[in-house]
């Protein structure tokens, strides 16, 4: 992620102000900064939730696509018994899946396609 591009500050001069350079000193009463949008986390990357399996197999397979993200790296993942949240910052997006069934945190799988940029997380259901 590239750092933003600053833009020179700018002073402005309200009528009765004093500007930076003038007799005095004094700093304007206003100075203009450059900002940076840097954008939301809104937007809800591509997904499927399966459930298959049975008895001790049973498990949820999230898939989900992230077509700008480059490296499992890029991807934050946690999960509790009932939800499941990824995050890949403003490019990939926030997901988060409710379960209805608890599933064991501990022993979830995920595997990132890089060719695909898809990640593929395996939830075993806890029976």
């Amino acid at each position: 992620r590239a750092a933003p591009e600053e833009a020179p500050e700018r002073e402005i001069v309200l009528p009765g102000a004093t500007a930076a350079g003038a007799a005095g000193g004094k700093k304007p009463m206003i100075m203009e900064l450059s900002s940076v949008d840097t954008g939301s986390k809104g937007h809800t990357p591509q997904h499927t939730l399966t459930r298959g399996g049975s008895g001790a197999d049973a498990h949820y397979t999230l898939t989900v696509q992230f077509p700008e993200v480059a490296s499992a790296a890029d991807i934050d993942l946690e999960a509790s018994a009932t939800r499941v949240v990824l995050d890949a910052g403003v490019a990939g997006g926030r997901l988060e899946v409710s379960l209805e069934q608890a599933i064991d945190d501990l022993a979830l799988k995920a595997k990132f396609n890089k060719k695909k940029r898809t990640l593929t997380v395996s939830l075993p259901i806890k029976s």
